[in-house]
């Protein structure tokens, strides 16, 4: 009985294999000419140009030396509190409710470490003002980053940093925050 069960199935699929189309274009004429892509990194952009968070590296501080748009350049969008912001927030903190994981923000990475040992490096990306893709359409005006990992991009709120204290929250997922300390 399975001989024969085994053989009506697999008829039945070359039955149904043989009414699906072949294409008749050769291998050479599948893919087409590779289109050039821009490497550089996106500027940062406003709220209302912001559409989605991109997983591009921040920037730091603006160079007046540069021409507009340059790599490692801010845009002109960006002010003052933001970049002092950026500042502040590079480096390690440590989580005040487990002392165990601590994260590490550099210019253009977020890490997670639990007992000393790297678990995750992500893109990050800052924006001065949030972008209305990360806050259910409409921008909060607050500074957020986003991480960019395989599975999506996570939008965090920072609810409050001062030089020793850091206060996040995973926006359009929770209204719970975390705090952690300065470590370094």
């Amino acid at each position: 009985m399975r001989i024969f069960s085994a053989l009506f199935l697999g008829l039945f699929l070359t039955a149904c294999a043989a009414d699906m189309p072949l294409e008749n274009s050769g291998v050479d004429t599948t893919y087409s000419s590779p289109v050039a892509r821009d490497t550089q990194p996106s500027p940062p952009q406003s709220a209302d140009q912001a559409a989605a968070p991109t997983p591009y590296g921040m920037v730091i501080e603006p160079d007046a030396t540069s021409p507009a748009g340059a790599k490692g350049t801010a845009s002109a969008t960006e002010s003052a509190p933001a970049l002092a912001a950026q500042r502040l927030l590079t480096g390690r903190w440590v989580n005040s409710a487990d002392d165990q994981e601590t994260v590490q923000f550099t210019p253009t990475h977020y890490k997670t470490f639990y007992e000393d040992k790297l678990l995750v490096e992500e893109d990050m990306t800052f924006y001065g003002q949030c972008p209305a893709a990360c806050s259910g359409g409409t921008s909060t005006g607050e500074p957020c980053f986003t991480i960019s990992g395989p599975a999506q991009t996570d939008c965090y709120g920072i609810v409050r940093l001062t030089d020793d204290l850091l206060e996040l929250q995973l926006l359009g997922i929770s209204t719970e925050t975390v705090v952690y300390r300065r470590a370094d």
